[in-house]
């Protein structure tokens, strides 16, 4: 009975699991149908985003090909699925969902294989141009393990340099694309506290903290965090043992965290679920990197030392890099130099992951060019890890430190830090971050600051941080540079700090720090002064008379009445601070070249005149809500509020909108003008949504929906953008009305206009023009405005003597470029008939339009000779464009003439015709460049109108319609492409010939470079005769040609024919026919002999059996190899011919004497043997067995 019982149980516990299993594929059918099918979605945009981005494609064919069978699997089934829905009874139902919930099943895991692959190599791609192999391994490894319900605790360990800071952004991109996590991401360095990693997990999960004790936000954190799913939390930089259980990250939770740190131990000590190993790079990926940071190929001379370098670095891909970068161009004793640096013995103290990185660093340091970009390097490591600065903030902390000597303007400090931030990032010691900021790499800091720390020629560095409590005055007062980076809001000590050395000094952090007056009276050398979050007392600066760059940022501040006493100081900031009134001491700043009040929302009094007193002011800014308020009154009285004719002098406009019109001409003072006063306002008012976010030189001020112009006299560039509601960019209206004296010409300064994302921009000049100049103006740019239908009026296009570059881009509704009648004004011109000239633009250089579907013409003109400065026209995507000049009331055969264009593009130009009105004939002499695409109504009679006088050097054809296919050279007067040494022809695909016999032999005398692609119809490049004669030709470059069966057309070649007596393409240097599928054989050998040939690569040629054949010759017979010299061969490239059997015939051998790169991939059936002999450097390739 027992046993039965037994038997009993187990069965029933077998069937309880199978009920189990056969439920867990039942439960919610529909609901697995729509995710499965949301999953499909999913991958078609993923596999339509790669078919897009060339740029992501290389190495992804496989994936795209698996993708296409999945999606046709997965088409197959959803058929299927919607069939038995149709059709099947609710008896069948269960056995039917059961199948295929299973079928669904296996193939969202194949969907997820290949989403899973594409955000990998996507992200990891767009992080670092060519991934190592250990880096992806770990991605995939990282990804697979959070896909994993059991594991929660995932770590990735490798040394310094090695990447894992950028496999940290990479995992949280593919977490939140592919996974659809919620991401967090924070670095826990040294001084990184619970209550730190408390307060950001709080602010990412919403949750307000109460209670202030450790251990009750730890409970409510793991309160919160059991309660959420779909989490991951990245520590990055794990440097210390932090206890996850305090900061209130539970063992066993449905959120995920990634731990990244260089130290094995703390792996172990978290209890990680996966760990994960982040190697270094194999030896060939390092030789890789190295020769790719170098820019070149690792020559002989050199490759056994680099090789040697690379080693040394442990196969660091940062080290690496930043050793290639240093080392560009230098010789052998460079680089053993190099290698003796790297290979040194270990200094106390100094361990050796530390010193892989820390002696590249070193290395590309001692290397920079000048002293200036060596100390602001030194700058730049003053900022904490992973905390990206803006360039803006390194000008003027250079400026205070005076970095950059004898350089008198912000401007051209400007230009100098710009120049150096470059410098860096090319030699890979500075990174450029997104929303335009720049930082250190984790590892490129860290050496930066052991090794500046012990420089005494600039900054020695002291990075204090967390120590808010009583710091060590003997370890910091050696120090020219202090780093100060708080955790808690605590009151620095009031005892003194002496330091006759320290010239920069930041106190950062979050919370509110108490600067004493103790602490700063002795830093008499101190010229930077940054605080941020700080309370600061009156009297706490009246000490430091030789500052010159003081930023109270964020801060709490007492009064400053001790501000009049730093007559040192060119820079001030109270970006962000508290400050309700600008103190009237400012006034006494004579050298302050540069005040920030952006930001300071609670700001509502300036002083009387202050602004106007700060005479070498050279830039202003401010932003905030409450500016309205300083011009609450008209009438301005001693201590309240001044009208914007008080505030500020012409040099120094504000950006906001003015209600008052009797005090607006009064703002000019042209007595005293700065050279310049940028402001950068947003302006908060309920019509406008967006804002004028950049001003060149001077600045706009704007109202209601236009800028008012006379406001703008002496403006020489005004750039506006993304203002949704910007009808017009100038209107002179009530202006002028309170002018008085209305001769005075407007914008007669102006130099350069750019409007760019304008949706409502219908005018660009609103209202009468008889007061407006444009004299000097001699750049104009548009993009996407879309209302505008014209540029300008006659009158104004006459008086726009000075334009240089007019460029067009997006403007859908744009119908002419100049209004041609009075309809198309805005209102009625006056001006008088005499001063109406005929349309030249006497000086433009350059037209550029693109994107302006609605334009018929660019000009239309009324006399022969036009533009004659213009050299380069550029015309594309205007779908309704017939002709590109209008000649008005031209007579028969009238020609118009533009005497200096060099290159001429039309591309996308669907409903093009003729150049210019079809009864007249166009003269360019000095063409050299013409491209043509996309214009399928463009005739060959148009053509050769155009080229019929020119000289052209240039020829690019792209998407040609069926009109030009087949005779593409036949035009009348051939010799007018004599001087021609560029042909370029691109996806004609009913072209079957490039050229006739025998005419046009000596037209393409002087050609050096042929470029053809994916003219799928075309079987022939050159015929004999054009193979004989091309003598000038030295590039050949043939691409996805389908139909291509022949390179030269050996069926022309005699079977009497002298088997190398012909010399053919004496000067082709280069030679690169890839993907063309139908190709059997490339040469005859008597075209052979390529003297100057140095580059020959063939790659997937899927049919091609020969490289050089006799088909069209008598066979040769001799008892000797024929040798085929290569004299200056030194790349050779076969790759994914699966068909190649010989590179030449039996009895002939090819000889290579200076080959330096051999490829062969992928050509399973070639019997031709590469051999070197033993005396001699040359290569030699022989067919042994006769086929």
């Amino acid at each position: 009975m027992a046993a039965a019982a037994m038997m009993v149980l187990i069965l029933v516990a077998v069937y309880l699991t199978m009920l189990a299993y056969y439920f867990r594929y039942l439960n919610d059918f529909d609901g697995r149908v729509k995710e499965f099918l949301k999953r499909k979605k999913e991958l078609i945009r993923a596999k339509h985003q790669l078919q897009k981005d060339v740029g992501s494609r290389d190495g992804m064919e496989a994936w795209l090909k698996d993708a296409k069978d999945v999606l046709e699997a997965v088409t197959t089934l959803q058929d299927n699925i919607q069939e038995k829905k149709r059709r099947l009874t609710s008896r069948l139902n269960l056995i039917q969902h059961f199948r295929l919930s299973k079928k669904i099943e296996e193939e969202e895991r194949n969907i997820n294989c290949l989403l899973r692959t594409y955000w990998e190599n996507k992200f990891l791609s767009s992080s670092c141009s060519d991934p190592s192999q250990s880096l992806k391994s770990a991605l995939t490894e990282i990804v697979k393990a959070m896909e994993d319900n059991s594991k929660s605790v995932i770590s990735v360990c490798g040394q310094r340099g090695a990447g894992k800071t950028t496999l940290a952004g990479v995992v949280g991109k593919v977490a939140e694309n592919y996974l659809k996590f919620r991401v967090v991401r924070l670095v826990v360095s040294q001084s990184t506290t619970t209550e730190v990693v408390q307060d950001t997990l709080a602010a990412f999960l919403k949750l307000k903290f109460k209670k202030k004790t450790e251990k009750e936000r730890a409970e409510k954190l793991r309160l919160k965090l059991g309660s959420e799913q779909g989490i991951l939390i990245i520590l990055d930089d794990f440097c210390k043992e932090l206890n996850l259980k305090s900061i209130g990250i539970p063992d066993q939770m449905r959120c995920k965290i990634l731990l990244i740190t260089s130290d094995t131990t703390v792996c172990s000590s978290v209890g990680s679920s996966k760990e994960i190993q982040l190697g270094a790079l194999q030896k060939d990926e390092a030789l890789k990197l190295l020769e790719k940071s170098l820019n070149r190929k690792i020559s002989s001379g050199i490759s056994e030392v680099a090789s040697d370098v690379a080693e040394e670095c442990k196969r660091s891909p940062l080290a690496i890099i930043i050793l290639g970068r240093a080392l560009r161009g230098k010789g052998l004793d460079e680089w053993k130099e190099a290698f003796r640096s790297l290979n040194s013995e270990l200094k106390d103290g100094e361990s050796e992951e530390v010193r892989i990185v820390y002696r590249s660093v070193k290395l590309s340091y001692d290397h920079l060019k000048d002293n200036e970009t060596k100390k602001f390097f030194s700058l730049c490591s003053l900022f904490p890890k992973n905390d990206p600065v803006a360039p803006q903030d390194l000008i003027r902390y250079a400026r205070g430190l005076g970095i950059f000597e004898g350089i008198d303007s912000i401007e051209k400090v400007s230009k100098k830090v710009k120049g150096a931030i470059e410098n860096l990032k090319n030699s890979f010691l500075l990174l450029e971050h997104e929303k335009e900021h720049v930082q250190m790499q984790n590892g490129v800091l860290e050496a930066a600051l052991q090794m500046i720390s012990k420089d005494e020629s600039f900054l020695r560095i002291k990075d204090v941080v967390g120590l808010w409590e009583r710091p060590n005055n003997e370890d910091l007062e050696s120090c020219s540079a202090i780093s100060y980076v708080a955790s808690k809001p605590k009151k620095l000590h009031d005892e003194e700090f002496r330091s006759e050395k320290l010239q920069i000094l930041f106190l950062g952090g979050e919370g509110c720090k108490t600067i004493s007056n103790e602490f700063l009276q002795h830093l008499k050398a101190l010229k930077v002064l940054a605080l941020r979050h700080g309370l600061l007392s009156a009297n706490a600066l009246q000490n430091l008379t030789n500052l010159r760059a003081l930023h109270l940022e964020h801060c709490k501040l007492n009064g400053l009445s001790s501000l009049g006493k730093l007559k040192t100081l060119e820079i001030l900031s109270f970006r962000g601070s508290d400050i309700t009134e600008l103190p009237d001491v400012i006034e006494e700043l004579d050298n302050l070249r540069l005040l920030d009040l952006f930001d300071c929302q609670k700001l509502h009094r300036i002083p009387l005149n202050l602004i106007r007193k700060l005479s070498r002011l050279e830039e202003l800014y401010f932003r905030h809500r409450s500016f309205e308020k300083w011009w609450s009154e008209e009438k301005s009285a001693e201590g309240s509020n001044p009208t914007p004719s008080n505030i500020i002098s012409p040099s120094s406009l504000a950006i906001e909108p003015l209600k008052y019109q009797k005090s607006i001409d009064k703002l000019f003072d042209t007595k005293s003008r700065p050279s310049k006063v940028s402001v950068f306002v947003q302006n908060q008012s309920k019509e406008w949504n967006q804002t004028v976010n950049y001003l060149h030189r001077d600045h706009i001020v704007y109202h209601d929906n236009h800028v008012v112009p006379y406001l703008v006299q002496g403006v020489q560039t005004v750039r506006v953008e993304c203002c949704d509601k910007f009808q017009a960019v100038f209107q002179d209206g009530f202006i002028l009305r309170g002018m008085e004296d209305n001769s005075n010409l407007l914008l007669s300064d102006l130099t350069s206009l750019e409007l760019e994302e304008l949706s409502q921009l219908s005018w660009i000049w609103y209202g009468q023009t008889n007061n407006v100049s444009l004299q000097n103006l001699r750049t104009v740019k548009l993009k996407n405005c879309h209302r505008l239908k014209y540029l300008f009026s006659t009158s104004i296009a006459q008086r726009l003597e000075q334009l240089e570059t007019l460029e067009i881009h997006g403007c859908n509704k744009l119908k002419q470029i100049i209004a041609e009648t009075r309809d198309d004004l805005a209102v009625n011109e006056t001006i008088h008939p005499s001063l109406l000239r005929p349309l030249c633009f006497p000086t433009l250089t350059t037209l550029k339009i693109t994107g302006c579907p609605a334009l018929e013409y660019v000009f239309q003109i009324t006399k022969g000779q036009i533009l004659p400065k213009l050299t380069q026209l550029e015309i594309g995507s205007c779908l309704e464009l017939a002709q590109v000049f209008s000649f008005k009331d031209a007579a028969d055969r009238e020609e118009v003439e533009v005497p200096q264009l060099e290159k001429l593009a039309l591309k996308n130009l669907i409903s093009l015709k003729t150049f210019c009105s079809e009864n007249c004939s166009i003269k360019l002499p000095s063409l050299e460049k013409f491209e043509v695409g996309a214009c399928r109504r463009f005739s060959n009679d148009a053509m050769s109108k155009v080229i019929e006088h020119c000289r052209l050097k240039e020829f690019c054809l792209i998407k040609v319609g069926n009109q030009l296919c087949g005779e593409i050279f036949e035009l009348p007067g051939g010799y007018v492409l004599s001087t021609m040494e560029k042909l370029i022809l691109k996806e004609i695909n009913k072209l079957e010939a490039i050229w006739k016999e025998p005419t046009q032999i000596v037209t393409l005398q002087n050609l050096t470079r042929l470029e053809v692609f994916k003219c799928n119809k075309l079987r022939t490049i050159f015929s004999l005769l054009h193979a004989r004669n091309l003598l000038q030709l030295s590039h050949l470059v043939v691409q996805r040609c389908k139909d291509l069966e022949q390179i030269v057309d050996w069926d022309q070649i005699s079977t009497s024919t002298s088997r190398l007596k012909p010399v053919y393409f004496p000067k082709l240097k280069e030679i690169l026919i890839e993907n063309c599928n139908n190709l059997k054989s490339l040469f005859p050998v008597s075209v052979a002999h390529l003297p100057k040939l140095e580059t020959f690569r063939v790659n997937r040629a899927l049919k091609l059996k020969r490289i050089f054949t006799h088909e069209g010759e008598a066979k040769v017979k001799s008892a000797q190899d024929i040798e085929l010299w290569f004299p200056e061969l030194k790349l050779l490239s076969l790759e994914k011919l699966p068909d190649l059997v010989t590179i030449s015939p039996v009895v002939y051998a090819c000889v290579f004497p200076v080959l330096d790169i051999l490829v062969k991939k992928e050509c399973p059936s070639l019997v031709t043997q590469f051999t070197k002999a033993e005396s001699k450097p040359n290569v030699y390739a022989k067919t042994k067995v006769r086929l």
